[in-house]
């Protein structure tokens, strides 16, 4: 999409990620910086509040009915609600939205959506408490370039920037990815860059926080770095070899050393600010641990190292700095690793089709322990889900399972902290650390009283920006 008059609007807000979206269609919004623009552009049924609690959006008042075997929301829509083309939000687009969603394998929790008034729904879905998190998707006519949100498509270059327009009052925000570290900063030095959304290079953070008219915040987050090990590869495929891995890495060394502090390690695939964390992960540094468990794997060193694998990785540089810091941990162990750094598109593009024998990502955006049963349920193979290592245990699906089932969180916590055990001793996935939201600015472009009223909804969301262009 490209409009031959997008670049002469005066740009009022220029924000920079580490990288932009590749696509700007919601079933397929995964990655954060896709999830983070769609939701400007787009409204949800509910939405998630800056304590990662479901509260409504398009909703203006609900009720539940619990049946033997399912459960029913009784939705009424605002009304008066129309998109950036002037069509009416109504059941018919919230039901259209939902089948997209349903056809890549999404909201899995609920059965159907029915219409029984103009602005009335009655959602089935199954009996449990995270029923209610499936209602957060967002809602979007049959073009879906056309908002519901507060913010219009103006101009769209995937993989480069997205420009948008503010439907209240005009004003431009630009998004744009700039991978490049220096680039970024020396951009945002200029003035060419207003805010930089945890794209911060944390080698550069005191540099940052040294320039005149700049302030950052920094905050708890959602968002774990973590390796993924391809189950299908004939090495990876033996499980004390990926828990040698694991015991591999100096997480907190890598915290201290490449991220300056500015991260937390993180025993799970579910934040430590979630009701459902478990302190997880039981992998303490331990190089003699590694050692033992991969000679016992029946592997024999030639030219000093047990085998090779291929790491792929995006072109980030923070991401490669990581990689490359991960890989000297496992090198000392006897485990060779080819480094393949990537342009997103393919690297995601190569991941989903498991064309890979490690690779290192950002899981981003993680509210609800739903996502156990996303990344690592057999059922989630690409493309229904985001389970990239092919992990396959019965008794992890039984327990995400009977966790779905329970009515009362407190009763499916207990559940999904046995799914998480389970998961962190297969150690299919490594979670390396959890990055803190890292929020700079030029106070001559952003006013610091209209950031200190801002929400946050942690995990880097773009929220906060309606705030500051009001």
């Amino acid at each position: 999409m490209y409009n031959l008059f997008a670049w002469i609007l005066p740009f009022h807000i220029v924000v920079a990620m580490e990288d932009a979206p590749s696509t700007l269609y919601p079933p397929l919004a995964l990655s954060a910086y896709a999830f983070r623009v769609v939701e400007l552009i787009h409204r949800q049924l509910f939405k998630i509040n800056e304590r990662l609690e479901p509260e409504p959006d398009l909703v203006e008042s609900y009720s539940v009915d619990y049946k033997n075997d399912h459960m029913v929301f009784f939705v009424n829509l605002k009304k008066k609600q129309r998109t950036c083309f002037g069509k009416d939000i109504n059941s018919e687009m919230v039901v259209s939205s939902f089948k997209k969603f349903k056809e890549y394998g999404r909201l899995r929790l609920i059965r159907a959506i029915e219409v029984i008034g103009n602005y009335a729904l009655k959602i089935i879905a199954e009996k449990s408490f995270l029923s209610i998190y499936d209602l957060v998707f967002p809602v979007f006519p049959e073009d879906w370039t056309d908002c519901t949100g507060d913010f219009q498509i103006v101009d769209f270059s995937p993989g480069y920037s997205v420009l948008l327009k503010s439907r209240v009052n005009g004003k431009t925000l630009m998004v744009k990815g700039v991978k490049n570290d220096i680039t970024r900063v020396l951009e945002f030095e200029k003035g060419d860059i207003d805010i930089l959304v945890n794209s911060v290079p944390p080698h550069l953070f005191h540099y940052v926080s040294s320039l005149k008219n700049v302030d950052i915040i920094t905050r708890s987050s959602i968002n774990i770095s973590y390796v993924a090990l391809n189950t299908r590869n004939k090495f990876l495929s033996i499980n004390e070899v990926r828990q040698a891995i694991f015991y591999a890495i100096d997480r907190e060394k890598i915290i201290t050393e490449v991220l300056n502090g500015l991260g937390d390690v993180v025993n799970s695939m579910i934040p430590s600010l979630s009701y459902f964390y478990c302190d997880c992960a039981n992998y303490k540094y331990d190089p003699i641990k590694a050692l033992e468990l991969l000679e016992k794997s029946g592997f024999s060193r030639k030219d000093g190292y047990f085998f090779k694998l291929t790491w792929k990785t995006s072109t980030v540089k923070q991401a490669i700095r990581v990689v490359k810091s991960i890989s000297s941990y496992l090198e000392k162990v006897g485990i060779k690793v080819e480094i393949f750094p990537q342009e997103f598109h393919k690297f995601f593009s190569d991941i989903i089709q498991g064309n890979y024998e490690i690779f290192s990502l950002n899981l981003v955006g993680i509210t609800s322990p739903d996502v156990l049963r996303f990344i690592a349920h057999s059922e989630s193979f690409p493309p229904k889900g985001a389970n990239r290592v092919f992990f396959s245990n019965p008794y992890f699906d039984q327990i995400i399972s009977k966790a779905e089932r329970q009515e009362d969180a407190e009763k499916a916590k207990e559940f999904y902290k046995h799914a998480q055990e389970i998961l962190m001793d297969g150690a299919v996935y490594i979670p390396i650390y959890q990055v803190k939201d890292i929020i700079a600015y030029r106070k001559e472009k952003v006013s610091s009283s209209k950031i200190k009223k801002a929400k946050f909804i942690p995990g880097g969301s773009l929220s906060f920006v309606r705030y500051i262009l009001d």
